[in-house]
């Protein structure tokens, strides 16, 4: 009488249980990917944690060179964009467009984990 028929008992036990099982999936998905950002997040902070200290140097102009050609040298390690890096340049050096000539000493910062 309540046998596997259509729209009968049986198939209606058949269809919840795949309704659970696919939420009991759906929530140790959700967990996995939770656990996985968490051991990404630990392995990534668990570097090297010692601070940069921001450093000055004098730097001859070569033939060649611009303000930005030497800031791709010495922006290594640097929190700052290059563009920032480049105005800082110009303000430690008072340049006020930025052109240096071959020869020059100019003034850059640099960033290293060494203490000197």
């Amino acid at each position: 009488m309540f046998g596997n028929t259509r729209g009968g008992f049986m198939r209606g036990n058949t269809l919840s249980g795949r309704r659970k099982m696919f939420g009991w999936t759906a929530v140790a998905f959700i967990a996995a990917v939770i656990i996985l950002c968490g051991t990404i997040h630990i392995f990534a902070s668990s570097g090297d944690s010692r601070p940069y200290n921001k450093y000055y140097t004098s730097v001859r102009v070569e033939e060649g060179d611009t303000v930005w050609s030497i800031a791709d040298r010495y922006i290594a390690d640097s929190q700052v964009s290059k563009r920032d890096y480049v105005d800082e340049i110009c303000r430690l050096n008072s340049l006020t467009d930025g052109n240096v000539r071959s020869g020059d000493y100019i003034v850059v910062s640099y960033y290293s984990q060494d203490i000197k």
